[in-house]
């Protein structure tokens, strides 16, 4: 009986874990809403192709995603003009999660670089998507 409440603990906490992630990106998603439809005019994005990044953390080398998303990141405070990934952003997406959480990402993505800020802008949008996958 001990095993079938252990593994039933395990399956609560790995699905509170993936509610985490999932709410951030619903976070995420509220949070780039005002700016949505500015970028994607701006840029010429694909919202199907957007709602596919962000839904299944598959990255096209499309130079019109990688602004787009430099456009929301940029108008939402998510990267500062160094193009740095903000804590303070974070804390708004991960409002439940600890800071030294948001620590580990923010240092996990500094420094990346690209070859233009589109491509650094959706680097930076890669590693702290799939990093924050990893460990919610």
């Amino acid at each position: 009986m001990s095993k079938v409440v252990a593994i039933l603990m395990l399956y609560l906490c790995a699905s509170t874990f993936q509610q985490s992630f999932d709410e951030a990106r619903l976070n995420m998603r509220k949070a780039v809403a005002t700016y949505r439809a500015t970028c994607i005019e701006d840029t010429k994005a694909d919202p199907a192709i957007i709602d596919h990044v962000i839904t299944n953390l598959d990255f096209p080398d499309e130079p019109y995603v990688k602004c787009y998303f430099n456009c929301v990141m940029e108008k939402t405070n998510a990267i500062n003009n160094r193009l740095e990934l903000q804590r303070s952003f974070l804390r708004e997406l991960l409002d439940k999660v600890p800071e030294a959480t948001i620590d580990r990402v923010v240092e996990k993505c500094h420094g990346i670089e690209g070859d233009d800020k589109c491509q650094r802008s959706y680097e930076i949008l890669r590693c702290g998507l799939i990093y924050l996958r990893e460990i919610l």
